[in-house]
């Protein structure tokens, strides 16, 4: 019985430390290197939203549930397929639609865009929660429940 725990031990180990010994880059299941741990990663990201524009020239991402549903992953999916497809004006428009039935909330536009920021200085919040880059794929108003025919 200990012999068998034992060579379970050492089969575990020997598992875990296998991963050291591949070249870099290589990945495999179930055993793994880890590479999201192990690799440096760029300090640039890209995101793409939904910006309501206010009259003071503030910015807020528009929540998810005014592009596509509540979640977060579709909503993204939803505009990074517009800006790829060339249908950000529409997308755009269409959100607008939504923001205007549900809650306008002193918005007066919204632009579809993708952003650039760095992500260290981001999630250290040391001024880094302006964009690097910004590039506007699409800007449209948002009716006033007046401006509805």
């Amino acid at each position: 019985m200990r012999l068998r725990a034992y060579g379970v031990l050492v089969s575990l180990l020997a598992g875990v430390l296998l991963p050291l010994g591949w070249p870099v880059g290589r990945d495999d299941f179930p055993i793994s290197s880890y590479p999201m741990f192990t690799h440096k990663r760029d300090r640039v990201m890209e995101t793409v939203h939904v910006l309501a524009l206010a009259a003071d020239g503030s910015a807020q991402p528009v929540a998810p549930e005014f592009v596509a549903n509540g979640a977060v992953m579709q909503a993204a999916a939803t505009i990074g397929r517009a800006i790829a497809l060339g249908n950000a004006s529409a997308l755009c428009e269409r959100v607008a639609r939504n923001l205007s039935k549900q809650a306008r909330m002193g918005v007066n536009e919204l632009s579809v865009a993708t952003s650039t920021y760095d992500s260290v200085a981001y999630f250290r919040n040391s001024g880094g929660r302006l964009p690097l880059q910004r590039v506007e794929h699409a800007r449209c108003p948002v009716p006033h429940e007046t401006d509805a025919p």
